[in-house]
């Protein structure tokens, strides 16, 4: 069990709302809010992951003092005759695990959201949930965060959101979420929405359903044996990644691979083919590259090397840089 001097030490992930108090409570005197719900709680997590709450029912037992504590705020709510003075804002895997592991009592951070705006709210729970050691932010409870906003009106009306709006919104508390992730949850916000946009950025279920009846393409770097080929549906942005894969099969199997791309919704004075353009120029210089690394190579220079590595193995009690062998 943490000491009250590490509880107080430990991270504070969204010092804005963060009260400088912390509290010694009953797991069970807490209320958890779900997703579900209507109006502003913590619409990010839409389901506790088993596997993360059985390892958080070890933790708590066993808890790491550099690992920010569950947060919570003040509430008034009565529920099945209980009344309940404090609402979970973040830590609910281990909030869970607390419950099975019949945990009298936990640390708790205080956090106020008094007078705070709805996008405000959702943004301090976003940031919470955007630490190391942590379930990460999927593109459903992204895209469960944006819709309650937008339900809520935070965005305006509905015909005036743009991709950009929301973006400019997640940016602002998401630090280590991926850039695939927030866009999907985005895309996801908006479709659900009914959101009008421009432009059609196709999620894997929607690309699916297309390739099947236009083509019967291969998606996910799958043989496609008609053409003899390997299928790979590519996103602007990911071209690189995409052809690194492409040269590993073509090594391993000998076989060229196909894109079947899209791009990313465009901003300013760009439009879709302007988009489509760049896009296709960007493999053009991809191929190029190519080409000159594998000249340089037969002639005997090295594009890249390894140079070293970290120090990592505590049991050889690495300390400084590994050279290579």
């Amino acid at each position: 069990m943490l000491t009250r001097k590490q509880a107080i030490e430990a991270p504070v992930m969204c010092k804005e709302t963060d009260t400088g108090e912390i509290h010694f409570i009953n797991p069970e005197d807490i209320y958890r809010p779900t997703s579900d719900e209507k109006g502003i709680n913590n619409p990010t997590r839409l389901r506790t992951d088993e596997d993360k709450v059985k390892e958080y029912q070890e933790w708590v037992d066993n808890p790491s003092a550099g690992h920010p504590i569950p947060t919570i705020k003040k509430c008034y709510r009565v529920i099945n005759g209980k009344v309940y003075l404090w609402e979970l804002v973040d830590g609910f895997h281990r909030h869970t695990a607390m419950e099975r592991q019949h945990t009298p009592k936990y640390w708790f951070r205080e956090v106020d959201h008094t007078n705070l705006k709805s996008g405000e709210i959702i943004g301090s729970q976003l940031k919470q949930n955007d630490h190391a050691s942590h379930v990460k932010l999927g593109i459903k409870g992204i895209a469960n965060a944006l819709s309650t906003l937008i339900q809520d009106g935070h965005f305006g009306k509905i015909e005036d959101i743009t991709d950009t709006m929301l973006r400019n919104y997640l940016d602002k508390y998401l630090k280590r979420v991926r850039r695939d992730t927030i866009d999907g949850g985005i895309r996801k916000a908006l479709k659900q929405n009914g959101v009008p946009t421009d432009v059609n950025v196709l999620d894997d279920k929607e690309k699916k359903d297309f390739v099947h009846t236009n083509g019967n393409y291969k998606l996910k770097g799958i043989l496609d044996k008609n053409r003899n080929a390997f299928g790979w549906d590519c996103l602007e942005g990911y071209e690189d990644r995409k052809v690194s894969k492409a040269i590993k099969q073509f090594r391993k199997e000998g076989k060229p691979s196909y894109f079947l791309c899209q791009v990313q919704v465009p901003e300013g004075n760009d439009t879709v083919q302007d988009k489509r353009t760049s896009m296709s120029e960007k493999f053009s210089e991809l191929e190029k590259d190519i080409l000159h690394a594998a000249d340089a190579i037969r002639a005997g220079e090295k594009p890249f090397w390894v140079e070293n590595y970290f120090p990592q193995d505590n049991t050889q009690r690495e300390k400084n840089w590994i050279k290579p062998k």
